[in-house]
């Protein structure tokens, strides 16, 4: 299996950071953007000083706090005049007070008139925002990120899901990360790889689970990978209704749902009442186990996808 480059796509991501563009980078989890945005941030050595953040399961505000301002304080250490700016914004705002997203919204506005005395350039990485837990949307997290992306010498790279809704006043250039397809993956794809791919779909993070799994025959490694996770996601099944979890395994088995509301999809799958449904599917949404994009309803994680499925062969 050969490194995913992804050349054409990095070059994209660099001349619109150069020509200061704001950018959303939509990808699902597993089509290899951490790794893209690790290149990037390669390439714009003495070009951008960046900041990364990757939040995952954090809920409290005050993790977010700290992870937030260590990274600015990683970078400060090295750089004298980002050092004082930081020092100072310290000194004029209640950080140490600082309670809620409410407060976080208010200093970041300071925080980007501090760095615009500094005589550099700063790219804001935000990277799974999807992942985060932490009601972005909700508490108004993503418009407080304008406070940079309006700054002459800051921007922001925000990375998510296609669950992510981006407020408009962010003007982020939106650019999309799809999955790669075998001949990206390997030279020359055996039947063995092609097997594999067919069943993670490009998702790297799926496909080197299989291939860890060092099994001559692919059926092998996929049916090893889906016992192995089956104590675990079969707990899953106690959160919910009888209605509910077979309205997941339903939408698992069809891959992509228009219109789950439609009588030939409730009767083919013996559930009920479109009302009952309506219902049941705002849970599953609630969740993020499932995600609606422009077309239909799906399962947003690929393994928890084929488990399904798998489950419902047994």
């Amino acid at each position: 299996m050969k490194t995913l480059i992804r050349a054409k796509k990095l070059e994209e991501l660099y001349d619109a950071i150069m020509n200061r563009k704001n950018l959303h980078l939509e990808a699902p989890l597993g089509y290899g953007a951490s790794f893209l945005l690790s290149r990037l941030e390669e390439r714009l050595v003495n070009r951008r000083i960046c900041f990364r953040y990757a939040i995952t399961n954090s809920q409290k505000f005050s993790s977010f706090k700290i992870v937030f301002f260590a990274e600015l304080e990683k970078q400060a250490q090295k750089r004298p005049n980002l050092s004082f700016q930081l020092s100072r914004f310290y000194q004029e705002t209640a950080y140490v007070t600082m309670q809620n997203f409410a407060d976080f919204h208010q200093c970041l506005k300071l925080l980007a008139d501090h760095l615009q005395q500094v005589g550099l350039d700063f790219l804001f990485i935000f990277e799974h925002l999807e992942d985060w837990n932490l009601d972005l949307q909700e508490k108004g997290m993503l418009e407080a990120f304008s406070h940079l992306a309006e700054a002459r010498n800051i921007q922001v790279l925000l990375n998510s899901d296609a669950s992510l809704i981006i407020p408009s006043r962010l003007k982020l250039e939106k650019h999309a990360l799809g999955k790669a397809s075998a001949e990206d993956i390997w030279q020359n794809p055996s039947a063995f790889e092609h097997e594999l791919y067919e069943f993670s779909q490009g998702n790297l993070q799926l496909l080197n689970a299989l291939l860890a799994k060092k099994q001559e025959k692919a059926a092998e490694a996929i049916v090893n990978l889906l016992k192995e996770v089956h104590p675990l996601f079969k707990l899953f099944q106690h959160r919910f209704t009888a209605l509910q979890w077979k309205l997941l395994q339903a939408i698992a088995i069809e891959e992509r749902v228009e219109q789950p509301h439609a009588f030939a999809f409730l009767v083919k799958y013996n559930l009920g009442a479109a009302s009952s449904i309506e219902r049941a599917l705002q849970n599953l949404l609630s969740t993020k186990l499932i995600q609606r994009d422009e077309q239909a309803y799906f399962v947003h994680d690929q393994l928890f996808l084929r488990w399904l499925q798998w489950l419902a062969k047994q």
